[in-house]
Formats: C-alpha cells, sequence, structure tokens
C-alpha cells in the first residue's frame, strides 16, 4: 500500500514534468519571436556570418519552421508541436500515477504500470522521430528540452518496467474452483 503511494507520486511528478516542462520549465523554441528580426536565442537564425549568405540563413530557418517574412502567417517551428503532445502524454501519466495511488488492486496496478510503460515509449519517441524539432542542433529545443524529455521519459520507462517485473514476481492470480 505504501509502495504504491510513494510510486504513483513519483510517477505523477514526472508525469507533470513532462507535461509542462516544454512549456515552462526548459522551453522548446519561442514561436512568438519568429520574425526577421528575432534573437539568435530565439528559433530563427538570423545570425549574419561572413560564412552564411542571407538564402542559407533563410533556407535554415524555413526548415526550422521559421517563415523569415513578419508579414507572413505565422508558422510554429516543429518543436513546439513536440510540446503540445508531451503536454497531453505527461497529463495522462500523471493521472495514471494518481490512479495509482487511488486503486490498490495488483491487477489495476499492473494494468496502469503498462499504461505508464508505453506511454513513457511514446515520450521518448515523440521529440526523436515521430514529431522531432529543429534541424539545427543549436536551437533551444535541441539544447535544453530534449534532452530533459529524454531523461524523464528513460526515468519513467525504468520505473515502469521494474515496478511490473517485481510486480508479476509478486502477483498470484485468483484460483478458480
Amino acid at each position: 500500500m505504501k509502495k504504491n503511494i510513494i510510486f504513483g507520486v513519483i510517477i505523477t511528478v514526472l508525469g507533470l514534468l513532462a507535461a509542462l516542462g516544454p512549456q515552462y520549465l526548459f522551453k522548446v523554441c519561442n514561436p512568438s519571436a519568429m520574425s526577421h528580426n528575432a534573437s539568435s536565442d530565439d528559433c530563427c537564425d538570423n545570425t549574419h556570418d561572413n560564412d552564411k549568405s542571407d538564402a542559407e540563413i533563410t533556407a535554415s530557418n524555413i526548415s526550422c519552421g521559421c517563415g523569415g517574412n513578419s508579414n507572413a502567417a505565422m508558422t510554429y517551428p516543429k518543436c513546439h508541436w513536440t510540446a503540445q503532445a508531451e503536454i497531453g502524454l505527461g497529463f495522462l501519466i500523471a493521472a495514471l500515477g494518481l490512479c495509482m495511488i487511488v486503486f490498490n488492486s495488483m491487477q489495476t496496478q499492473l494494468g496502469l504500470l503498462i499504461g505508464v510503460f508505453f506511454s513513457s515509449i511514446i515520450v521518448l519517441f515523440i521529440p526523436h522521430g515521430l514529431i522531432g524539432g529543429c534541424d539545427m542542433m543549436s536551437m533551444t529545443c535541441r539544447r535544453a528540452a530534449f534532452p530533459a524529455i529524454t531523461i524523464i521519459g528513460s526515468i519513467l520507462f525504468i520505473i515502469s518496467a521494474l515496478l511490473f517485473i517485481n510486480s508479476i514476481k509478486c502477483y498470484t492470480p485468483p484460483h478458480e474452483n
């Protein structure tokens, strides 16, 4: 019982970190600063190196999702959509963690752990393949948000796998007459 509460709280906190982290703690690229006048800390690469022509800078901005034209309709970089998907998955994982605290049945616990396990796999694959992020490794999403998401997803994956294996070893199904 106490183990369910402790691990339920840990999973809930990690789920909330996965949900809110890319938006508030370790932010992805800033979609509101995607004009041609954005600073180099934002998503768009507007640094005028001698090695890069204006066409190369515009091409890299477009690959990031930055239009480079302040009059154009605002487009969001891929990392913005990655953060949006992580919100949904993170809140799902947090809800599963809360359910682990409330429901004490061993069968229910196994089901919840399976849900956390597969959700953590999706948390890992969203930034690294399913949606992705900006192409340039110097972007904010690649420097801060994606490594943090990877660490959180990996911890969720490991905890849920270990708890599931431990629960299966301890589980004895009811005998039918």
